[in-house]
């Protein structure tokens, strides 16, 4: 009798500390949804009356931290951090945090010397491998390459009617200015309808933070008898989530173009969302398009492409799209399938092989190479 009255005493005792943890777990839980659902102060008000709470709860503390760099408050996550680890230098998650928060301000070295860290102490760390890859490849990139170059052709076979078959080649010069800006000079030889058009266009493209990027171009084609004889385009994207697994990273984009044809404006925006999934080997590109044609009237259209990193040197991908296209300065509904697949030949070449269908009757096959130096 005594012992059973024990240790019911025990249970009755115990059953407060189990229910401030279950809840415990249950707020932090609550609090990190909060941050990935861009409620980033109603996540910090939560967890920050935990850790006032318990000042010692290193796992609060942490996520104070990781809310504070996704809210883009990298100064205060960095000093967060610090002091969990000024108490705590072998702490591999707190390493590996840490890791996270240099490669969102942007430093990438200091990002590969803490995630190296991290796994020197817990190798089976998941989240710390996949930064130390991505921040690797993130320095291996900026240090080899300064300059890229693509070029490719087209060749067009239409499937009905007088009109004759197109062919087309591009080249694309890109130089790395720093690490977050980039600029790029495109041409275009376009040969359709019995007439030759070339597209001159100059861009930018810049990264203000690792989860916010936007770019701009600008081009026109001289005497254009299809080509725009001007165009400029505009686009952003940005990052809301990010997470190691399935669904690795969330961007939303958004694209706008203004063009001006022989036969009147054509100008279009479409939002977007790119969804990285599989540790980012797998990513799906959606977007819908909102025109206005020349004719002043406004149809729609929509696409898909899934890409796939089948093997470290090849890369596969297709796509579907039903867009209005300008053509011969006339916008007509149009639909598209797409196959191809990207093939590294070095680390510093790559060689591209597509294969489309466009409706009404169009073929195209084309080919690209890449290099970078």
């Amino acid at each position: 009798m005594m012992r059973a009255a024990v240790c019911l005493a025990i249970g009755v005792l115990m059953l407060p500390c189990v229910a401030f943890g279950a809840t415990r777990d249950e707020l932090l839980g609550d609090a990190a949804d909060l941050g990935r659902q861009g409620r980033y102060a109603e996540g910090l008000d939560m967890v920050r009356e935990m850790v006032a709470a318990d000042p010692r709860d290193v796992e609060a503390r942490m996520l104070e931290a990781r809310l504070l760099a996704w809210a883009g408050r990298n100064g205060e996550a960095e000093t967060a951090i610090a002091a969990i680890l000024a108490a705590q230098p072998g702490n591999s998650d707190a390493l590996a945090l840490a890791g996270a928060i240099a490669w969102y301000r942007g430093d990438v070295a200091a990002a590969r010397a803490r995630y190296e860290a991290a796994v020197a102490i817990s190798p089976s760390d998941q989240e710390a491998q996949l930064g130390l890859a991505r921040a690797v490849a993130a320095l291996s990139a900026g240090q080899e390459w300064a300059w890229r170059v693509d070029m490719g052709v087209d060749f067009t076979r239409s499937g009905g009617g007088s009109q004759k078959d197109w062919q087309e080649g591009f080249m694309r010069v890109g130089r790395k200015l720093s690490a977050a800006t980039q600029v790029h000079l495109f041409a275009q030889h376009s040969h359709r309808f019995g007439e030759v058009d070339r597209f001159l266009e100059i861009g930018a493209e810049h990264s203000v933070a690792p989860w916010l990027r936007g770019s701009v171009a600008i081009g026109g084609t001289v005497a254009a008898d299809f080509l725009p004889r001007r165009r400029i385009d505009a686009g952003g994207a940005v990052r809301v989530a990010a997470d190691p697994g399935l669904l690795t990273a969330t961007w939303l984009t958004v694209d706008a173009r203004h063009a001006d044809y022989r036969s009147g404006t054509v100008a279009h925006v479409a939002p977007g969302v790119q969804q990285y999934l599989f540790d980012g080997r797998v990513w799906v590109t959606g977007r819908f398009l909102m025109m206005k044609n020349e004719f002043d009237k406004h149809p729609t259209g929509w696409e898909m492409r899934v890409d796939w990193q089948a093997w470290d040197k090849v890369r596969l991908f297709a796509g579907y799209a039903d867009v209005p296209e300008t053509t011969d300065n006339v916008t007509l509904p149009s639909t598209s399938r797409l196959i191809g697949a990207v093939f590294g030949i070095a680390d510093d070449m790559d060689i591209t092989l597509s294969a489309s269908r466009q409706d009404p009757k169009r073929e195209t096959i084309g080919a690209a190479l890449s290099v970078r130096f």
